[in-house]
């Protein structure tokens, strides 16, 4: 059976973004007072043939961990859907 994963890299909270505090200084509106932190990152979108939602999603975190992103600077979230 073929599953989307989702590869979400963001920075990893110790590190600034400034991409992220970019757009949080041009938020306007009611949004700007309510809004308390922007973080920017990339989202990677896989098909992979598996047999089960698990290890669709052990694949993908063998993909990503093969310097898809710097551990040093960057965390992974991984999510099927």
């Amino acid at each position: 059976m073929n599953y989307t994963v989702e590869i979400l890299i963001l920075p990893k909270d110790s590190i600034r973004d400034p991409e992220g505090e970019a757009i949080e200084r041009h938020m306007l509106g009611e949004v700007r007072g309510k809004l308390k932190q922007v973080r920017v990152g990339k989202v990677i979108r896989v098909i992979l043939e598996a047999s089960s939602k698990e290890e669709a999603i052990k694949m993908a975190e063998e993909f990503s961990s093969r310097g898809l992103h710097n551990p040093l600077v960057h965390k992974v979230e991984l999510r099927a859907i």
